[in-house]
This record gives structure tokens, C-alpha cells and sequence, in this order.
């Protein structure tokens, strides 16, 4: 019994942790031999990009959103209010391109403030658009990217197209959290490329127009917080398919520089699984937190052998140290799916500690009960509905009428959604 238990259970948990880097790294590389072409097919798209905040870089990243090499398009930032930082970045880019336009969101009252922008930001524009884009601020694509990010949609039997991000820590960020922070947003890109997960990642992601109006996508997301995993839940539980476009990652310095912070992140990452995914989810904490234990083991099952000579406690610390040299080699596998922008040493060597904080991550995404960003929690029930939300301390007693000041941009002012209208479009 001692020896399945000291021998069996590394070597299972060596096999799964394997099979998913494997597998991504295998889709990976056949999708980089073929790469979609855009022939074509360019359908009127409408793309969205939620702010908040002034990130470094901001202007330099909205710029190259609004420079895309594609032929009929229009861009839409859309921001909580004027008072926000990146308003003034806002007016300064959109009067530079004619084919932009930056919508005042208001506040959020029953869901994620991304979700509400975007759901303000469709329904002011994107009446026609036959595909919906939706960016992160604090990335930066290249000319051709929405070219190859709407590329696969020219199957219609495809429903969403999505990319990842790619992060390298910067200048400042070049700390122990900030590779942590690089080496856990990596082994979340294997969800992604990996086809049995159906993972989306919204900050590079297309949609079509017919599939966001027949699952109803605007009510789901008027009540969740996060939208890309509320679209994974939706492509799961109907089958359709989506397509993971390795080109459209884009590549960011923006990791976080302190451990606390990145702990957090991780575990809020986890959360939206729990809440959208929950057999995901469960399998996860299952295998990672096995995974942990498995390797901090080590060290104590050879130390107890060599006081105490039993030769069970030997195969035991063998078996781990063999499991957490495996995961170091799976390191390597992980890092190639995307930019090489720092050593593979860091990989194979932050990977046991990272294996292990990853196990505490899943623990606490077990006890949390609400969301935080800045000034804003966000409380959520168990089916992923917001049920109260809470601003600088205070709770907030349910849904508040908005009225912002009116823009000084040519741009629509939302301070309303008719979600009916919306679906019905």
C-alpha cells in the first residue's frame, strides 16, 4: 500500500501536469504552421476597449489600437467617467482618428464595471457590426492584428476567435513576484491553447454578432464580473466551437512587482473558474494542491529516511524529487508558447516554488466570497451573479440611476441600457 501511495500518486500527478503542457504545446505548434489567412474576409467590425486609469503607455497603446491595417472598422473606448485619468488620453487619441469614439460608461450597478463599459460601449456602437472585438487597454497589437484575430471567424461554423497575453516583466518589475506573476500567467496560456478547455481570454478576443444575441450575452454579462469566462461557460455547455489564434498574443511588461498582489491576482483568476466552471475547477484544486504537497515532500520524506532508514520513506522522497524535476522540464514546454523574454533557468527553477504557491491560490480561491480592484468590491453568489457591490467602503444598496456630464468629445454619452433592445438588435 506504502508503495502506491509514495510511487503512484507522483507518478499520476507527473502524467496529468505533463498531458495539459503537452497538449498545448503539440496545438500550438500545429496552429504556427498554419496560420490563418484573411483573404478576404473582412466583415464590418466593431471593436471595444475598456479604460480605467492612467496605465504607463496608455496613449502609445490606444493609438495602435486605432491603427489597424483592416478596411471597415470602428473603435470604441469606452470609460466609467470624465473624471477618470485616461479621459483626457481619451479625447487626445480620438481626435485623431475619425473612425473612433469614446463612450462614458457610468457606474456599474449590478455587475463587473469591464462588463457594464462593454455593454454600454455595444450598445451605443455596435449597431451593424457583423463581429464584436473586445481589447484590454494595456496591450499593444501589432497593424494586422484584428486581421488575424477575425480571420478564422470566415468559417461559419467557428463562433469566437480569441489570442492571450504574453507577460515580460519591465523595468522595475524584475523581481521574484514579477517572474511569478510572468510563470503564472504562462501556464494559463495551456487553457487557452489547449482545445479542451475552450478558454477565451477577452482582452484579445472576436465574436460574432449571431452568437453574442442567441445565448444572450448581454443579460449574462449585465450580472457577472468577468466576461471572458462567462463566454468559455457558454461555449462549453453548447459545443460550439472557438479557435485559439497563437499570432494574436500580445505581448505585455506589466507584471506585478510584489507577491502579495500576485498571489491575489492568481487566486482571482481561479475564482472565475469556481464560479463559471466549477467541475474545472474542482479537478483543479484536486490536482494542484496534491501537486504542492507532492513536492514540499520531498525534502521532508529524504530528511526522515536518512534519521530513521525505512525504506518506504525513501521511495517516497525519490518519487517526489523525481515529480519536481518532471515539472521543471514542463516549465520549458509552458515557455515556448509564447515570447522567450527571459531564461529558462528562472522557469525551471521558480517552477516548484510556483507549484507550490499555485496550491495555496487554489486553497484561497475555496474561501473567497468577494472581488476586489481598487476601490470597488464586488460580492458573488455561487452562480457567479454579483448580489451587492460596495465602492470605497460603503455598500451599495442595488441599482443607482447614472447621470454623467456630457463629454466634451464628439462622443456618445451612455447613461442607460435597454437590454431587450440590445438582444433584439
Amino acid at each position: 500500500m506504502l508503495f502506491w501511495v509514495f510511487i503512484g500518486v507522483p507518478a499520476l500527478l507527473a502524467i496529468l501536469n505533463a498531458a495539459q503542457a503537452l497538449a498545448a504545446w503539440i496545438h500550438v505548434r500545429i496552429l504556427r504552421n498554419r496560420p490563418p489567412d484573411p483573404g478576404g474576409y473582412t466583415p464590418r467590425v466593431a471593436l471595444f476597449v475598456p479604460c480605467k486609469g492612467l496605465d504607463p503607455d496608455l496613449e502609445a497603446n490606444l493609438e495602435a489600437v486605432a491603427r489597424q491595417d483592416y478596411p471597415d472598422h470602428t473603435v470604441t473606448y469606452i470609460v466609467e467617467s470624465t473624471a477618470d485619468p485616461a479621459h483626457d488620453t481619451l479625447r487626445r487619441v480620438v481626435a485623431r482618428h475619425p473612425h473612433t469614439c469614446t463612450v462614458i460608461a457610468g457606474l456599474a450597478r449590478t455587475c463587473g464595471q469591464k462588463n457594464h463599459n462593454l455593454l454600454q460601449g455595444i450598445a451605443s456602437r455596435g449597431h451593424g457590426a457583423e463581429v464584436i472585438v473586445t481589447c484590454d487597454s494595456d496591450t499593444r497589437p501589432d497593424r494586422t492584428w484584428l486581421r488575424r484575430l477575425v480571420a478564422p471567424l470566415a468559417d461559419p461554423r467557428i463562433s469566437v476567435a480569441t489570442g492571450f497575453r504574453w507577460l515580460q516583466p519591465g523595468e522595475g518589475r524584475r523581481t521574484f513576484a514579477g517572474y511569478l506573476h510572468a510563470m503564472f500567467n504562462g501556464y494559463m496560456a495551456t487553457l487557452v491553447a489547449n482545445k479542451s478547455f475552450a478558454a477565451v481570454w477577452g482582452g484579445s478576443m472576436a465574436l460574432r454578432r449571431d452568437f453574442f444575441e442567441r445565448h444572450r450575452l448581454a443579460e449574462r454579462w449585465s450580472s457577472t464580473v468577468v466576461d471572458d469566462m462567462t463566454v468559455s461557460e457558454i461555449l462549453l455547455a453548447s459545443g460550439e466551437r472557438r479557435v485559439y489564434v497563437p499570432s494574436c498574443v500580445v505581448v505585455s511588461d506589466d507584471a506585478i512587482p510584489h507577491l502579495r498582489p500576485t498571489l491575489d491576482w492568481f487566486t482571482r483568476q481561479i475564482v472565475y473558474v469556481r464560479y463559471h466552471l466549477y467541475v474545472f475547477w474542482l479537478m483543479a484544486l484536486a490536482l494542484h494542491i496534491s501537486s504542492a504537497l507532492v513536492v514540499l515532500s520531498a525534502p521532508v520524506l529524504l530528511v526522515a529516511h536518512a534519521y530513521s532508514g525505512a525504506r518506504e520513506l525513501l521511495w517516497g522522497g525519490v518519487a517526489a524529487t523525481l515529480f519536481t524535476l518532471s515539472f521543471m522540464g514542463q516549465a520549458l514546454l509552458v515557455r515556448s508558447l509564447g515570447a522567450r523574454k527571459f531564461s529558462a533557468w528562472r522557469w525551471c527553477l521558480y517552477a516548484p516554488v510556483g507549484q507550490v504557491l499555485a496550491g495555496y491560490c487554489l486553497w484561497q480561491s475555496a474561501l473567497w466570497r468577494s472581488l476586489s480592484w481598487r476601490d470597488t468590491t464586488y460580492w458573488v453568489g455561487s452562480d457567479g451573479r454579483v448580489i451587492r457591490i460596495e465602492r470605497a467602503g460603503a455598500v451599495l444598496p442595488g441599482p443607482w440611476p447614472v447621470a454623467e456630464p456630457a463629454s466634451p468629445t464628439p462622443a456618445p454619452v451612455v447613461v442607460g441600457l435597454d437590454l431587450q433592445t440590445l438582444n433584439e438588435e
